[in-house]
């Protein structure tokens, strides 16, 4: 999977990183084999893909229609 530059609404890797601790604290995974919860799984691979690629922010059209209702719920 890339993540090609491209304009529209744009989601901060920040807020990301936030999801995925929101959901490790709310739900935490199986500390025996270091293993995330499901929501914050849905988040790793995005997050992992815009670190190695070095980019700040991805285009919310870019994200799964799962990946943005597990970003959604997390602020609530």
């Amino acid at each position: 999977m890339t993540l090609p530059s491209q304009s529209g609404p744009m989601v901060p890797i920040s807020r990301i990183e936030e999801a995925i601790n929101v959901w490790r604290d709310r739900t935490p995974g199986d500390s025996q084999y270091f293993a995330l919860c499901r929501e914050a799984r849905v988040l790793a691979d995005v997050y992992g893909l815009m670190i190695v690629s070095g980019q700040d922010a991805i285009e919310a059209d870019r994200l799964s229609p799962e990946q943005l209702a597990v970003l959604d719920a997390a602020g609530r």
